[in-house]
């Protein structure tokens, strides 16, 4: 049975015979009832099957992030932010033959808007997360002075985002963004874009490449002879200041395994 919410002139929601009816934003739709499916799919089905699951594990991973980066995008249309996100990176971001699909992450935008993006933007691990920088200049930027920074970080080998919604001014030219210490040595990619105070005014997204957060390499550190002690043989200058933190004045610490804990969570 199918109800007509709006007189019979208007969209109808249920089942009429062969045909439903639905409403989705706004907008009333009429298609054939749903049937179980026998055929095995074409190949070309099987084709666009693994495009969208390839675009929804990315953009499922960052759902809050593109809803406000695709708002805009998405206005006076009948389809969500979220929709205009997965439509975008099926037209532009997907590369590679069947079955070897995947994101091409440098032609992926997360946001989309008319702010300029400041210069020189870049990325880099620094410590347990990432750091970002740009240059602010007057003459392009001065109208979105007040932009805040949107920082994302998408890890390929778990599937999962990291992000920042309202990070730092324009004008203040750095930030960071801090991530859990599992995703130490993992392939990351990172993604920064600016929005206005107003929440919606964006610029469009900018790739900054994929970066790896350093861990400590077990191969420089070598047991003492002695028992419940050790000795530090770090070759990387940031781990020699922590290490000279952790140590006691004779040079040991007490348990291998409790001084690496101590160190990767500085």
């Amino acid at each position: 049975m199918a109800r007509i919410n709006n007189g019979i002139l208007g969209g109808f929601n249920g089942n009429l015979g062969p045909v439903e009816g639905y409403v989705r934003y706004g907008v009333a739709y009429v298609r054939s009832k749903k049937r179980k499916r026998t055929s095995p799919p074409s190949p070309k089905e099987k084709i666009q099957r693994k495009r969208m699951e390839v675009v929804n594990n990315f953009v499922n991973s960052m759902t809050d992030y593109v809803r406000i980066g695709f708002e805009e995008a998405a206005q006076g249309k009948p389809i969500s932010p979220n929709n205009a996100a997965k439509s975008y990176q099926l037209l532009h971001a997907v590369q590679g033959e069947y079955p070897n699909i995947s994101i091409n992450y440098a032609a992926a935008r997360l946001t989309q808007g008319t702010i300029e993006l400041p210069l020189n933007p870049e990325a880099t691990a620094e410590g347990n997360g990432v750091r970002f920088n740009w240059t602010y200049d007057t003459a392009l930027n001065w109208s979105d002075r007040g932009a805040r920074a949107m920082l994302l970080v998408y890890a390929e080998e778990t599937g999962k985002s990291y992000y920042l919604f309202s990070g730092a001014r324009m004008t203040e030219e750095t930030d960071f963004l801090e991530l859990p210490a599992e995703l130490k040595g993992m392939k990351l990619h990172v993604y920064m874009s600016f929005i206005a105070d107003d929440r919606r005014s964006l610029s469009n997204s900018i790739y900054l490449g994929n970066l790896v957060m350093e861990t400590l390499d077990l191969s420089t550190i070598e047991r003492s002879t002695e028992p419940d002690s050790c000795v530090v043989l770090l070759n990387r200058k940031e781990y020699a200041e922590k290490t000279a933190s952790l140590l006691h004045e004779n040079g040991k610490i007490i348990g291998l395994s409790q001084f690496i804990n101590q160190l990767n969570q500085t």
